[in-house]
């Protein structure tokens, strides 16, 4: 996790920190609130997901297209000598 993301989530939390002691009275600042923190809970989840894309899929789709290049050098360099 980058540098970036910890600053943004600081200031996140600090701002709806803000909004909440604020405006803590206001049903519609209440929305806004509980609609921010399930902005959150969703980003949190793509970001889970790209980083088991990341770590999984790209692993094994680099060795599969490794064991492929080999095939294909082996093929060609077969079709040379015959």
């Amino acid at each position: 996790m980058c540098l970036d993301s910890d600053w943004t989530t600081a200031l996140y939390k600090s701002f709806i920190y803000l909004l909440t002691v604020v405006c803590v009275s206001f049903t519609y600042m209440k929305g806004f609130i509980s609609m921010m923190n399930e902005m959150n809970d969703i980003a949190g989840q793509h970001e889970m997901i790209a980083e088991n894309i990341a770590t999984q899929i790209l692993t094994d789709l680099s060795q599969l297209m490794l064991s492929l290049r080999q095939d294909r050098k082996r093929v060609s360099a077969g079709a040379r000598f015959n």
